[in-house]
């Protein structure tokens, strides 16, 4: 799409700094990147657009490792727009034609960097992509919204597939 958005949460190991989440097209060109960083003994975010400069100030996590909610709204090509939410507080909000890089006007890719083992680690959890049209799920959903597993307890229309072991339903 032309116009995403994304949210969800994050969490790091540790106070370090780390590349977190990306927003690429189908050629994998980088229009938006989100990287943690170090200041101080605080930990902050950084918004980055598509010719690696930062967008806007830091925003300030704190010292405690805690999930963070964060809310992404960016707008490619033409004059390109990005909005930022941080639990559910507007921390950018920001016109430029620097969220495209390359000939494609669209966001193809969403990529997150996990980290290796120890204190770059980031954990995820409940995040969802939205595009602007149809008139649904077309704008920013908050803090408040959780994603809930749901696991199968009986096989259902579809059983076609042959279960590895077990029954079907007990492989989802």
């Amino acid at each position: 799409p032309t116009t995403l958005i994304v949210e969800g949460w994050f969490r790091a190991s540790s106070v370090v700094g780390a590349d977190m989440l990306y927003l690429r097209d189908g050629s994998n060109n980088t229009h938006f990147k989100l990287t943690r960083a170090v200041d101080g003994s605080n930990q902050v975010l950084r918004a980055w657009d598509a010719n690696n400069a930062q967008v806007g100030a830091d925003w300030n996590i704190g010292s405690a490792v805690k999930w963070v909610h964060v809310g992404i709204k960016l707008v490619v090509g033409g004059a390109g727009t990005l909005t930022i939410k941080v639990d559910d507080t507007v921390w950018i909000n920001a016109v430029s034609g620097d969220f495209l890089n390359g000939a494609n006007a669209y966001v193809r890719r969403l990529a997150w960097n996990a980290g290796d083992t120890g204190a770059t680690r980031t954990y995820y959890d409940d995040w969802i992509w939205m595009d602007a049209t149809g008139g649904v799920d077309d704008d920013f959903k908050g803090s408040g919204i959780h994603i809930v597993a749901s696991r199968s307890a009986a096989a259902g229309d579809s059983t076609q597939w042959t279960p590895l072991a077990g029954s079907n339903y007990q492989n989802v």
